[in-house]
């Protein structure tokens, strides 16, 4: 995986379809969270898939601290000069401690509002962690400004 963010195209059409209609059914990107991987997820090879259940080897990390972090709060999205941007507060994942092989990715989702499982959250954007845990909080920085989803500039 490159160190740059990978965002996935179901989420980028839900983004959209809150810009044009100010609605989703993914509580208008309120619902965002954040969960780590490990180096065997499929998630970074799998690109076309809808929803987290779909991944063949999600892979998600364990140990004795780690908890999926959400909803993200602060959350917005805007649209500037042909560049969708989605902006959030960090994601901090409290205590997090090394367990195994330890997390290689974070995979950020938008979960509907009556999410029941997996089936219910969409991938969003999967970034390469670039350091270890050592049982301080760890935290996933999003980038000033926010993420870029979309830039159809030419140039």
């Amino acid at each position: 995986m490159a160190s740059t963010p990978f965002v996935y195209p179901a989420a980028i059409d839900d983004c959209l379809e809150v810009l044009e209609a100010g609605t989703s059914p993914y509580t208008s990107l309120d619902g965002i969270y954040a969960m780590l991987t490990r180096s065997s997820t499929t998630c970074d090879t799998e690109t076309g898939k809808q929803t987290l259940d779909l991944f063949s080897a999600l892979d998600e990390y364990t140990s004795s601290n780690y908890a999926r972090v959400g909803p993200l709060g602060s959350v917005a999205v805007t649209y500037t000069s042909g560049v969708v941007k989605l902006d959030m507060a960090d994601p901090v994942f409290s205590s997090l401690d090394l367990s195994g092989d330890g997390p290689a990715f974070i995979l950020l989702y938008v979960q509907k509002a009556s999410a029941a499982d997996d089936g219910d959250r969409v991938p969003l954007l999967l970034d390469a962690l670039s350091e270890t845990p050592d049982g301080s909080d760890y935290t996933y920085s999003i980038p000033s400004g926010g993420l870029v989803l979309i830039d159809t500039r030419t140039g």
